[in-house]
């Protein structure tokens, strides 16, 4: 079969919601992919940060042949050994103490919503509650109860596509005409602590946020902003939730970000990596919000399966490695030197955002032309928004392969992008 009759076929039998360029991906090795041309595009997408350790991985490939063997599926209505050694793994080599494996990130932030909600239509403030900073919290005189089911969110986040993960995301042009929004969301500025304390009433459960916007434009938080919504929420009894789909399991050069940033959350959403390319999502949450979830209360068919969960387990082995995580804090460190050297000869760019394996760069050019450009040079980045080029490389990535793309991109601003 040719590439046009792939892509022919795909206008006349899937929803056209993906817009795509004209070459049909077959295979990948290492860093590279192939199409069915044998073009080789040297890739910077990593799937959308899925592909962690690049195409072929021998011990994730072995890894799923001997789990299929055994045992693909067997519902959670049974206890299976790859899920429970999962969850482990997760929870102690994180802050928190349960799990609840799902199918994606858009799943994990939908259950993050209800298990924030739940607890604040069941948890009154009990002046027992920790402090998960360490501070002291004096609630006085136990309030009557109350409904507490506001989320704050941050403008221009991303959260997903399904319908609460949509509502929870701070870009309008994502939600038009697909109103009414799940209600209960406020928006507060990001990196902006007085616009968050503005914005928590008295119905106010939780804060929402990405500790770097991958979808928003490459845009980190700051250390005083994140440390300063864990103190508004102790202060205030409210969950403080991190989404980490895409940033979280070593692409900011820690296992978590929240690590980074040195601020513990009390739900953790991760997604994208952890299955290695399988589909797989998590939320990870602390024993003050697994409480007030029993039986019956959340569930998934497919969610925590033998398969996905036996390969997660061997992906986030490989990613506790004390020494990926050193090469990938020097390859961020070498990327984000490489192209701040680039800005300084082309004015076209304007920023260069991020750190670790992620990098935004805003230019003068729409990105979708840049993006475009590098294609034709064999290789594929992604965008964030209408100006900002965003480089997401594998973490097995070499300084060689960064050279490689920054020479690209040079070459692209000195010979200039049709608009």
């Amino acid at each position: 079969m040719l590439s046009k009759e792939i892509i022919d076929d795909e206008k006349k039998y899937i929803l056209q919601v993906f817009p795509r360029p004209p070459f049909v991906l077959e295979r990948g090795n290492g860093i590279n992919l192939f199409d069915m041309e044998g073009n080789r595009y040297l890739d910077f997408t990593s799937g959308l940060s899925v592909n962690a350790f690049g195409y072929g991985a021998f011990d994730i490939i072995e890894t799923v042949k001997h789990q299929a063997a055994q045992l693909i599926h067997c519902s959670n209505l049974f206890y299976s050994i790859p899920q429970v050694q999962l969850a482990r793994l997760l929870v102690e080599n994180s802050f928190a103490d349960k799990v609840f494996l799902c199918n994606s990130g858009a799943e994990a932030i939908e259950a993050a919503i209800k298990f924030a909600r739940r607890w604040g239509n069941m948890d009154q403030g009990a002046m027992s509650d920790p402090s998960p900073s360490g501070a002291a919290v004096d609630k006085g005189e136990r309030e009557p109860p109350t409904t507490r089911y506001e989320i704050i969110t941050m403008r221009n986040s991303f959260h997903g596509r399904t319908y609460g993960a949509l509502s929870a995301t701070g870009q309008p042009k994502l939600q038009r005409d697909f109103g009414p929004m799940l209600p209960g969301f406020i928006t507060a500025e990001f990196n902006n602590l007085d616009s968050v304390r503005k914005a928590i009433g008295s119905e106010t459960c939780a804060v929402l946020v990405e500790p770097l916007q991958g979808e928003g434009g490459v845009i980190p938080a700051s250390r005083e902003f994140l440390h300063g919504l864990r103190c508004l929420c102790d202060e205030n009894n409210l969950l403080l939730i991190f989404d980490e789909v895409q940033f979280g399991l070593v692409r900011s050069g820690s296992v978590f970000a929240y690590q980074h940033f040195d601020v513990e959350p009390d739900i953790m959403t991760l997604a994208k990596p952890l299955g290695g390319g399988l589909p797989i999502g998590a939320v990870l949450m602390r024993e003050r919000v697994a409480q007030y979830l029993g039986p019956g209360d959340h569930g998934t068919t497919f969610g925590g399966g033998p398969l996905v969960c036996a390969v997660a387990i061997k992906v986030m082995q490989k990613l506790l490695n004390p020494e990926l995580l050193q090469q990938v804090r020097a390859r961020g460190e070498y990327l984000h030197r490489r192209l701040n050297q680039l800005k300084q000869r082309h004015p076209q760019i304007k920023e260069v955002r991020g750190f670790g394996l992620i990098a935004g760069v805003v230019t003068d050019y729409p990105a979708k032309a840049v993006a475009e450009e590098f294609r034709k040079r064999g290789v594929l980045v992604c965008t964030s928004g209408e100006r900002v080029v965003r480089l997401l490389p594998p973490l097995i990535v070499q300084e060689s392969h960064i050279d490689e793309v920054v020479d690209i991109f040079d070459e692209i601003l000195r010979q200039g992008v049709e608009q």
